[in-house]
């Protein structure tokens, strides 16, 4: 009695994805002798603009149990 539980999930596009998983590749790469050279990041912004457009459909639910 008293706990309660809230779960929020977001959601984000395919071509967000892409450039969040080409950002993580660069920052885990140490600069290493066997390493690859980093490369420069495509964004999903047309025309020529360098960065990462998102927008997130969102759901929660929450439960409270009360004493």
């Amino acid at each position: 009695m008293g706990d309660s539980l809230y779960v929020w999930a977001q959601t984000i596009s395919k071509s967000c994805y892409h450039v969040y998983e080409q950002m993580l590749k660069q920052l885990r790469t140490d600069g290493g002798a066997y390493t690859p050279t980093p490369t420069s990041i495509t964004g999903n912004i047309s025309g020529g603009v360098y960065g990462c457009f998102r927008v997130s459909a969102v759901s929660e639910k929450g439960i409270l149990n009360g004493k």
